[in-house]
């Protein structure tokens, strides 16, 4: 029985699919077609202290259909390309999480914002309206 399952409707038929069985998270690509899964990576094992909610959990596509990814807590840990036959993983710890980063990777999964990254450009955002404000308080009344 799985804990937690979550797909998303691919190129020919495919589909992509996260799975969670006994604690350890897998990402595949299934050809139902042919009952046959064509690429499968291990995103995660078993770990009590691990803690993955079904809500918190995303598979999508790259844009060209080339690529699936899965987003956990708002970071991309496991992406299969399955044009090249090739996938990469970060590691899903309980004590913190570096996503995958590498921009060849990431292109074409225009939806996916790395939480941390878009964290990042907020605060860039609200200091520089802030510096902005400022240099406008200053300029208004020392005139």
């Amino acid at each position: 029985m799985s804990d937690i399952f979550k797909e998303a409707p691919g190129p020919s038929g495919t589909v992509a699919f996260f799975e969670e069985d006994q604690g350890d998270g897998f990402l595949a690509v299934y050809a139902p077609a042919d009952r046959k899964i064509l690429e499968q990576i291990k995103v995660y094992d078993r770990n009590s202290l691990l803690s993955v909610k079904p809500a918190n959990v995303n598979v999508f596509w790259s844009t060209d259909q080339t690529k699936c990814g899965v987003v956990i807590d708002g970071r991309m840990i496991g992406i299969i390309d399955i044009g090249q036959k090739r996938s990469i993983r970060a590691d899903l710890t309980p004590t913190g999480t570096s996503p995958i980063r590498d921009e060849a990777w990431l292109n074409g999964f225009d939806q996916y914002l790395d939480s941390e990254k878009f964290i990042a450009q907020r605060e860039r955002y609200w200091r520089a309206r802030a510096d902005a404000i400022k240099a406008n308080v200053e300029e208004n009344y020392h005139e």
